[in-house]
């Protein structure tokens, strides 16, 4: 299946430094979701990489679904990642990102919480993430 205009995501593209902007609408979407009924969740671990988190509206059986893999340096894969399978139709994709972590010498800072330095880019589009196809 190709990738149209109506896989595109809700959230901008762009690089974010900080994630106050991708953080403020995941709350949004959140709150979305709890106001639509969405009151079901379901995590699955399906490989050592992906989890996939389901939130689920009990009366209407819709979903959102987010698919996260872990990609740590130290587990690098040296192939292709596995694929993970969804069930369902897809009606709309809204976020696309990918966290970059800019330098893996952390230092802690002792006055404050700190973490690694990176940024977090939105995509415009599935193409560099997934395919979409029916089976």
């Amino acid at each position: 299946m190709t990738v149209t205009s109506q896989y595109l995501p809700l959230m901008p593209p762009g690089v974010y430094e900080t994630i106050q902007v991708p953080r403020g609408y995941l709350n949004s979407l959140h709150t979305q979701m709890a106001v639509e009924g969405f009151s079901e969740l379901f995590v699955s671990m399906e490989s050592e990489e992906a989890m996939v988190v389901v939130r689920q509206n009990p009366t209407t059986m819709e979903s959102y679904v987010l698919v996260a893999r872990s990609y740590y340096k130290q587990n690098a894969p040296t192939t292709g990642l596995n694929p993970v399978k969804l069930p369902g139709v897809i009606s709309a994709v809204e976020l696309i990102s990918q966290l970059s972590i800019r330098d893996w010498n952390f230092v802690q800072d002792r006055n404050e919480v700190n973490g690694y330095q990176g940024w977090l880019e939105c995509f415009s589009n599935l193409t560099k993430f997934a395919t979409i196809s029916r089976s």
